[in-house]
């Protein structure tokens, strides 16, 4: 194989692989800061959707905590149904002025009004047959019952047992409590705990109760009415209900929807934009759409068991999953949404809402794709820029070693055999060549050295004469002589600079020619310092 040959393609190798491994370098430089873009990315914003998503369901759960808290808030409570309480005792106490005028004009007798009276307010009811009115009578120590709508065994008896010791929290006798309040105040609320009547019949004992009542002083009557806390809770919480079902944000697209703990499945309460789910109990196979790509949940999980798997564990948390995507024209294939949900304890309940997240998948598919654009883009023009330089490196390369071999042989770089009969390579030829040439100059060298000592004496000669013209031509010979041998000297210096470049001469030979050269120069120098 020509030297050339093997020069080029060693040069060919080099490039490549310098080549190749930028490539490389900047194929897992865009590879690695692409990956790190796009995970930042999506970092930022899933954690805007989790932030404005718990933001959203702190609003809603503060609403319904609001709700639940007033329902069990005696000033709450007094504000909130004291009217309709009143309003209630208003229509008792005008049946008791009518009846009482009536026995005052004479039409009645007082037993005869009071009875139509009792009879007139017993069948009094509201709140779908839960609401009532008693009447007892201001009797000391203990009130004596009148009339009561639904314990009629109590009606005349003398009320002193222990068991009504349950008002104001401080197991006070209700009905005494009920006679101060009307001595004080001419009536009042007071707050105790009582049966309450169950629907289809019974009772259901000690219910907290808040009760308004009110002194009808000619016949020294205290007559009342109350609401069961249990009732005024769940009021707070139908509240609740129509207030989370009305609450939209994001231009009417986000929504909160509110779940109970129910096990194995929950139990909807509502939901605001699927109302058939109502009250309906959660196993549909549909529901099994847990994504767990962003959450620790499972796939393919039921996701309201996974919201309370969430609420059971943290009191709250995320949850993504699989949804039909509403649009204008109707509901998109299932899309992934992420959800955040919160546990009200005393409730039992889960309000929470979501967001969808395709949008931020579809920009990350994006991404993906550009970065591979860009890496088809990078390949490509690396390529073509590669195969450039390689055709300009060869002609490049082609046009030196030509050149450089021709002024190493002083002709056209011939191959020679590998093998030949004199087992010498071309280079070795070449090598042995520029060694006898150097031997030739050596023995010039040792000439013109003798020619310089030669002239050094008869320059001695000419000093001890009387002549300065015949010593003038003299010197002028010998600094002409000496300036030809030391252009013969940077002759040869080239040419052994140029034999150690290009071939592998022995270095014991050229230390010789060096040593040489370095005589001849010290006898010129000297000639040269001479006058």
């Amino acid at each position: 194989m020509k030297i050339n040959t093997k020069i080029t393609l060693v040069v060919i190798t080099i490039l490549s692989i310098a080549m190749l491994t930028t490539l490389l370098v900047n194929l897992y430089t865009i590879k690695i800061r692409g990956d790190e873009d796009i995970r930042n990315y999506q970092e930022i914003e899933l954690a805007k959707v989790k932030q404005g998503l718990k933001n959203y369901v702190d609003i809603a759960y503060a609403t319904i905590d609001s709700n639940y808290k007033n329902s069990k808030d005696q000033a709450y409570l007094q504000k909130y149904y004291g009217l309709r309480l009143q309003s209630v005792i208003d229509v008792a106490e005008t049946i008791l002025k009518s009846k009482e005028d009536q026995a005052t004009a004479g039409k009645l007798t007082l037993a005869e009004a009071q009875k139509q009276a009792i009879a007139e307010i017993k069948q009094i009811r509201y709140d779908e047959g839960k609401g009532y009115i008693w009447i007892n009578d201001t009797g000391k120590p203990y009130p004596k019952m009148i009339m009561h709508p639904t314990l009629p065994e109590l009606d005349g008896q003398v009320l002193e047992d222990s068991s009504f010791n349950t008002a104001l929290g401080k197991k006070e006798n209700l009905f005494v409590a009920f006679v101060e309040v009307c001595e004080k105040n001419g009536g009042g609320f007071v707050n105790y705990l009582w049966p309450k009547p169950i629907p289809g019949g019974g009772l259901m004992p000690d219910m907290p109760k808040l009760s308004y009542v009110r002194l009808f002083k000619k016949w020294n009557w205290v007559f009342g009415t109350g609401i069961y806390v249990d009732e005024a809770v769940k009021d707070g919480m139908n509240k609740s209900i129509s207030d989370i079902k009305q609450m939209r944000y994001n231009n009417g697209e986000g929504y909160f929807w509110i779940n109970d703990t129910t096990k194995p499945t929950p139990r909807m309460v509502m939901h605001p934009t699927i109302p058939t789910l109502d009250d309906k109990i959660l196993n549909d196979p549909k529901f099994n759409a847990t994504y767990g790509k962003y959450t620790s949940v499972k796939s393919g999980q039921n996701l309201f068991e996974a919201f309370a798997e969430v609420c059971e564990k943290e009191g709250g948390g995320f949850v993504d999953y699989l949804w039909p995507k509403p649009t204008k024209t109707g509901l998109t294939e299932e899309q992934p949404k992420m959800s955040y949900v919160k546990l009200h304890k005393e409730l039992g309940w889960i309000v929470g809402s979501g967001a969808y997240i395709d949008n931020i998948e579809n920009e990350v598919a994006e991404q993906k794709r550009i970065i591979d654009e860009q890496v088809k883009e990078l390949v490509y023009k690396v390529s073509v820029i590669s195969v450039i330089i390689i055709l300009l490196t060869l002609i490049i390369l082609h046009l030196v070693l030509n050149k450089y071999l021709s002024r190493m042989t002083g002709e056209p770089q011939a191959a020679a055999p590998v093998g030949s009969s004199g087992g010498v390579t071309a280079t070795q030829s070449i090598r042995d060549d520029y060694l006898t040439l150097a031997k030739e100059l050596g023995q010039t060298m040792l000439a013109e050295q003798t020619k310089l000592l030669a002239f050094t004496a008869s320059v001695q000669a000419c000093r001890l004469e009387d002549g300065p013209h015949s010593e003038s031509n003299l010197v002028s010979e010998v600094r002409v002589l000496a300036s030809q041998t030391s252009q013969t000297v940077t002759d040869l210096k080239k040419m052994v600079e140029i034999v150690q470049k290009y071939t592998e001469v022995n270095t014991l030979e050229i230390a010789k020619i060096n040593q040489l050269i370095h005589n001849v120069n010290d006898r010129v120098g000297q000639m040269m310092e001479k006058p």
